[in-house]
């Protein structure tokens, strides 16, 4: 899991190296992951794959991690630090919610 929390550190370092940093509107869902009610402040790398979405939400880093649990209760779980993170078994996305404030970040990977 930290294999993976550090592949996602550096796709987005990556990602945002030599790209133009676009804050759009939060779509509904995310290569078919949904993202947290009132979910805000997108930047989205998605013109190829692996594809990268953060945003922040409102709620508190439990009530995401309760969110997407009840979305996906077979995601694997694992804590570091002050992130939450939540990994399909199938190893397609990964999901890494840390505290923001008044809110949480979301950073959505998807590998495939």
């Amino acid at each position: 899991m930290a294999k993976s929390i550090l592949a996602l550190t550096v796709l987005v370092s990556i990602s945002l190296s030599g790209t133009t940093l676009a804050t759009t509107d939060c779509p509904a869902q995310f290569h078919n992951l949904p993202l947290a009610a009132n979910a805000r402040y997108c930047q989205q790398f998605n013109d190829k794959m692996p594809a990268t979405l953060s945003y922040f939400a409102p709620q508190s880093p439990q009530q995401v991690l309760a969110f997407y649990r009840a979305q996906f209760s077979d995601a694997q779980f694992s804590q570091s630090k002050d992130q939450q993170i939540l990994e399909d078994p199938a190893r397609h996305w990964v999901l890494v919610i840390s505290n923001d404030g008044q809110g949480s970040q979301v950073d959505i990977l998807v590998k495939q």
